[in-house]
């Protein structure tokens, strides 16, 4: 349920969320009719996903009937994404100061717009978009459609998307969550780092305190106390790193 400061009723049993009725709230009335739309573009696309899986199953039979019926498709899928961009559009053009509205606005597709303009100021300054997963959400559309495949260009592009949230305030404690979680399993190293600077910036963040806990060290860097790692010895004895602690230690690993 979308609620804004306003003077509503609810009347249904609230065990059960799918039976209720909220009077005297604009945004829940923009929510709900956003739903709809939503609810019956999944069910038309996985219509359109159903008879992509029926015409693959005769590429390798009749290809000239497979290549016409999936041009064909392509034409309806991108009629679909086109009414949804252009319901998208209504809804946050008619209701800029409501949460639906916001919602809305952050999930059209536009092609055109460059990296560069993909993000708009009030997405890193209001704080209302640091709600929910719509913040989230773009971000790693911008990752996906922009950023090239590369720990490089991720690193940068973080960089870039920090700048972004300049504000200390709830979106960018959004933004440095989702990057550490994007970036973990592809670069320890930069997110351990990310990790500890957002740390550094809430320290009282439970969330700053939980991610710096669950987030891997990485690589040991020149300087760090190694990781104490337990070998086995050609004689068959443990030997852990620990015991040499202070000492120079040589290893030497060998292939069987």
């Amino acid at each position: 349920v979308i609620l804004e400061d306003e003077s509503i009723q609810i009347e249904g049993d609230m065990k059960d969320l799918k039976n209720y009725q909220v009077t005297g709230s604009k945004d829940n009335e923009v929510f709900r009719k956003y739903r709809e739309y939503n609810d019956a573009y999944a069910a038309e696309y996985k219509t359109m996903e159903d008879q992509a899986r029926t015409i693959t199953r005769y590429k390798n039979t009749d290809h000239n009937k497979y290549t016409v019926d999936m041009q064909n498709l392509q034409y309806k899928l991108d009629s679909l994404s086109k009414d949804a961009n252009k319901q998208l559009s209504k809804i946050a053009q008619e209701n800029k100061e409501l949460f639906t509205g916001k919602v809305a606005a952050m999930f059209i597709n536009n092609d055109s717009v460059s990296a560069a303009d993909f993000f708009k100021h009030e997405e890193f300054s209001d704080t209302e978009y640091a709600k929910g997963d719509m913040l989230p959400s773009k971000i790693m559309v911008y990752f996906q459609k922009y950023v090239t495949p590369d720990l490089t260009q991720w690193e940068i592009a973080s960089e870039r998307v920090l700048a972004m949230a300049s504000v200390k305030n709830d979106n960018r404690e959004v933004v440095y969550m989702t990057l550490i979680k994007l970036l973990t399993p592809y670069d320890q190293d930069y997110a351990r780092t990310l990790a500890v600077n957002y740390h550094k910036e809430y320290p009282d963040s439970r969330f700053a305190q939980a991610l710096l806990k669950d987030t891997p060290n990485g690589a040991p860097k020149v300087g760090e106390v190694a990781p104490d790692i337990t070998l086995n010895t050609p004689d068959g004895q443990s030997l852990s790193w620990s015991k040499y602690r202070g000492k120079v230690v040589l290893e030497k690993q060998s292939a069987k």
